[in-house]
């Protein structure tokens, strides 16, 4: 009965945190802070109203647990908000991890990349080791199950790129995979590379 006791509670617990969708040294999910307005959803590239706008500031954990923040004025900063199961996304990181690794010295902008739209019924479940085998090296932010942050940088298609200059305005959003020899192009919005 003892054995049976302890197994029902372990059982409750392992609910509680979640019932399995990722364990607890690889969240799936992480609680985030946003701080600032939302930004229009994005829509029409050649007439995006978040350009000039401040840029909501993200804090939440990465996919081990650790706290990641991004503050808007701090340093240029190009977010990625990427889907695990997302053929794009799973195109797009390798591209971008090595147009990082090759390009060390464009790492004056802040590179964060975020873990949204995640569900356990998709492929690269848990996102966490998706990213670390994709080679990215930047800080990342899990997302909640809300997709809160997605939703409030305006998310509206993955990858969905945000780039937001030193005084914490945005200054380029695009969607979409993105060739490796455009991506110095996205990020010239906010500094000579």
């Amino acid at each position: 009965m003892k054995k049976l006791m302890v197994l029902l509670a372990a059982l409750v617990f392992l609910a509680a945190c979640g019932g399995g969708d990722s364990d607890l040294a690889n969240p799936a999910f992480g609680d985030v802070t946003l701080t600032g307005d939302a930004l229009a959803p994005f829509e029409d590239p050649t007439a995006d109203t978040a350009i000039g706008q401040p840029a909501p500031s993200l804090s939440g954990v990465d996919h081990n647990g650790e706290g990641v923040a991004f503050t808007p004025g701090d340093n240029a900063t190009l977010l990625i908000f990427l889907a695990h199961w997302c053929p794009h996304c799973q195109s797009e990181l390798p591209v971008l991890s090595k147009w990082v690794e090759e390009n060390p010295e464009t790492l004056g902008i802040d590179m964060i990349a975020v873990a949204t739209g995640t569900t356990n019924a998709r492929p690269n479940f848990p996102p966490g080791p998706w990213i670390e085998r994709e080679g990215w090296t930047q800080p990342v932010i899990m997302d909640d199950e809300q997709g809160t942050a997605g939703a409030q940088f305006g998310l509206t298609s993955y990858p969905f790129w945000v780039v937001v200059d030193s005084q914490g305005n945005v200054a380029a959003r695009t969607a979409g995979e993105i060739p490796e020899d455009q991506i110095e192009d996205l990020l010239s919005a906010v500094a000579d590379l």
